[in-house]
């Protein structure tokens, strides 16, 4: 059911929650939301706005608050909050080796190759021992931190006979991904997938995935996808797709799987790069995502197969022959979804919310 009465939603809605657990948590993600924007590059006056009102500074131009009332949109406040809404299983999103080994029993994801643990490979796939050791090879792996987010930190390396090029030289890819573990934090080499042929005419220099934010239904304890987004990467992002880095998202339509309007952050560095899939011979606004109501099942049938877990962000590979789940996370960015439109205005999502103390 949707809430379209503007003044009687932004009574319902503003109506924030007044309890003790509430207002603890509030209360904590509020200093950290007061800490990120005291290190904002930003006037004094702004950031009394940015705290009076929950909400960062992008938000100004990446929400619609013309048409709708801010009490309709999740804060970053309340954001910041929703990290708790899984409790102690949160780590099983957290850590992406441990996320990977969870869903490998349900779902078809990305093999790992290697694990690093504080500077140190602790774990080589059979795998990847076998192809480095052969001559006539190749394979392409997908790096990314443990612990990481919004893409930062990720790269993508080609492994020929056993080697990698880099800086004009050949080293061996044990070698140089051991050479990568001691240089960072904790790391996860992934096998890189291949993405459908329409995923991959939208930006081949990344993996272009879908964002789905499900839930569980707090009464009936179904699982339900109110919004998602079809991700795209650029020249600005690299392999990622992260509209964080400098990435699109298109709105997608969870009921009929319709693209809509695609966006990315107002900055210079996405000042630059406008227009890259939108001129008339790549346009994908308004059309059908490929296999979308298997997608929309696949989020929904692993969401079922997790029974400890009441809020994912799903981030699915569309390959020509099946889904792959990329990550599965414990939150989601909202300003990506609500820039298409508040989560408020559906009555299941603020129900939701409310009963897990989040608003």
């Amino acid at each position: 059911m949707l809430l379209t009465e503007t003044d009687d939603l932004a009574r319902f809605v503003a109506e924030r929650g007044t309890g003790k657990i509430r207002k603890a948590r509030y209360d904590a993600a509020f200093a950290k939301f007061k800490k990120a924007v005291s290190g904002m590059k930003i006037s004094s006056g702004h950031k009394s706005r940015c705290l009076t009102a929950g909400f960062g500074p992008s938000r100004s131009y990446l929400y619609d608050f013309k048409t709708y009332h801010p009490s309709l949109y999740l804060n970053d406040i309340e954001r910041r909050m929703t990290q708790l809404i899984n409790g102690r299983y949160a780590i099983v999103f957290h850590d992406k080796m441990l996320t990977s080994q969870v869903l490998d029993a349900y779902a078809d994801v990305p093999t790992v190759h290697a694990f690093s643990k504080k500077g140190r490979v602790e774990f080589w796939s059979p795998e990847f021992l076998r192809l480095a050791s052969q001559d006539s090879a190749e394979m392409t792996i997908f790096m990314k931190p443990v612990n990481g987010a919004g893409g930062k930190g990720a790269m993508r390396f080609k492994v020929r006979g056993g080697l990698v090029e880099t800086d004009g030289r050949m080293i061996p890819a044990k070698e140089y991904i051991e050479d990568l573990a001691a240089s960072r934090k904790d790391l996860v080499f992934l096998h890189c997938l291949e993405q459908s042929s329409f995923m991959n005419s939208l930006n081949p220099g990344s993996i272009n995935t879908v964002r789905l934010l499900s839930m569980r239904d707090p009464e009936t304890r179904e699982i339900f996808v109110p919004r998602g987004v079809v991700r795209v990467g650029n020249k600005a992002t690299g392999p990622v797709d992260n509209f964080s880095s400098g990435g699109y998202a298109y709105d997608l339509d969870t009921e009929t799987g319709i693209i809509g309007r695609g966006q990315a952050k107002k900055d210079k560095t996405a000042a630059k790069i406008q227009g890259h899939i939108d001129d008339p011979d790549r346009r994908i606004e308004g059309l059908r995502l490929p296999d979308f109501d298997r997608v929309l099942k696949q989020a929904i049938t692993l969401h079922e197969c997790l029974p400890f877990a009441n809020y994912i962000g799903w981030d699915l590979c569309l390959r020509e022959d099946g889904i792959s789940v990329i990550e599965a996370n414990n939150t989601t960015d909202v300003d990506v979804i609500q820039m298409h439109g508040p989560l408020l205005t559906d009555e299941r999502v603020s129900r939701f919310y409310r009963h897990h103390h989040i608003i």
